[in-house]
């Protein structure tokens, strides 16, 4: 529920030429997304162990500290903020792909072969990659780029975490055998 109350307040809280600029408004309905599918997911099949929530929390908190590091969106190069709103609609589409197997941390739930899972293993999270990387670009300077860097590689670290989770899944083995790459086709 809070997810889709930081969606109201993002935009309502917003002054107002940055109400309906392109990174709130991203920002609103991927969290709007999110509360959808907290409240509609269906219960792991297999809950996971502390140490995997401890191992991608980073990614959460790097997501975070990326954004609210970023400028006004009055500010944003609007190359920037164009790579925003295609890795969150690409954030969006993904989780909605999701559908009830949606989590917010690693656990087993029916795997989703569907939609951009076809193409990459973690198409959330390479949309994610893309929303930090514009948040980076928007600001511009060594703490930026010492941000975007930790996000990287927190995020590499909780596709491992997800991977060895989904591995317990018969299914894995048949899906990693269609779909090679994790976050980007040709690269890994």
């Amino acid at each position: 529920m809070s997810a889709a109350t930081w969606a109201v307040m993002r935009v309502v809280s917003a002054a107002p030429i940055e109400r309906f600029a392109t990174i709130t408004l991203t920002v609103a309905f991927l969290n709007l997304c999110v509360a959808i599918l907290f409240i509609a997911r269906a219960p792991p099949l297999r809950s996971t162990t502390a140490r995997d929530v401890v191992a991608s929390l980073p990614s959460v908190i790097a997501a975070a500290i990326a954004l609210k590091l970023a400028p006004s969106p009055r500010a944003w190069p609007i190359g920037a903020e164009i790579a925003f709103a295609i890795g969150g609609a690409v954030t969006i589409g993904s989780l909605a792909s999701l559908g009830r197997s949606f989590a917010v941390f690693p656990s087993l739930r029916a795997l989703v072969t569907r939609g951009p899972y076809r193409v990459v293993r973690h198409p959330a999270y390479a949309g994610e990659l893309t929303m930090i990387a514009s948040c980076v670009v928007a600001r511009g300077d060594a703490i930026a780029i010492a941000v975007g860097v930790g996000a990287f590689t927190a995020v590499v670290a909780r596709v491992i975490v997800e991977e060895r989770v989904l591995a317990r899944d018969e299914a894995w083995p048949a899906y990693l055998a269609r779909v090679r790459w994790r976050l980007v086709p040709g690269i890994w």
